[in-house]
């Protein structure tokens, strides 16, 4: 693991501090996890815009190949996940 260093307000350390013990977590870790949510969240929002806006193309013309489509939905996807084997 590598070691980053990042500036806060007190009251955020505090409240930081105090959500870490109250799951019984140290510091790091919970930071750790904090960040690593947030990434997936973002992930997830933004597979959910690409597989939205594959609907749409097919919406605006209901003969649209799907198959383009569907390809647009994988390629989502793979950008929003890596997927364990």
């Amino acid at each position: 693991m590598e070691r980053v260093m990042l500036t806060i307000p007190e009251s955020l350390r505090q409240a930081l501090d105090e959500a870490a013990k109250a799951a019984t977590e140290n510091r790091s870790e919970f930071v750790r996890r904090a960040v690593q949510e947030r990434i997936e969240r973002l992930r997830q929002a933004s597979f959910e815009r690409l597989l939205a806006e594959a609907y749409q193309r097919t919406n605006e013309d209901p003969s649209t190949d799907l198959r383009p489509t569907l390809g647009g939905q994988d390629a989502a996807a793979g950008r929003a996940w890596s997927w364990d084997d």
